[in-house]
């Protein structure tokens, strides 16, 4: 993953060891897979990426997101 506002930092992310993977889709099938836990009751509300707020790893503007997260669930199954 890849951050950063002044210095650019990578890191990486196990698929084995997340817990929780969801994903969200738009009518064009594209969408963006999010690595832990699934704040649906927040994702809308402004301001939700203000400094010191929860921020989990997330893939965006995947086309055809769904196939893209089943790919990643059976990765974390053959574990």
């Amino acid at each position: 993953m890849k951050s950063g506002i002044f210095r650019e930092e990578i890191e990486s992310l196990n698929f084995k060891s997340v817990s929780e993977i969801s994903y969200t889709q738009k009518p064009d099938k594209s969408g963006t897979i999010t690595f832990g836990p699934n704040d649906s009751g927040n994702s809308k509300m402004p301001g939700r990426d203000l400094p010191g707020g929860k921020q989990y790893a997330s893939l965006e503007l995947i086309e055809d997101v769904k196939i893209v997260y089943d790919k990643i669930v059976d990765l974390q199954r053959q574990a």
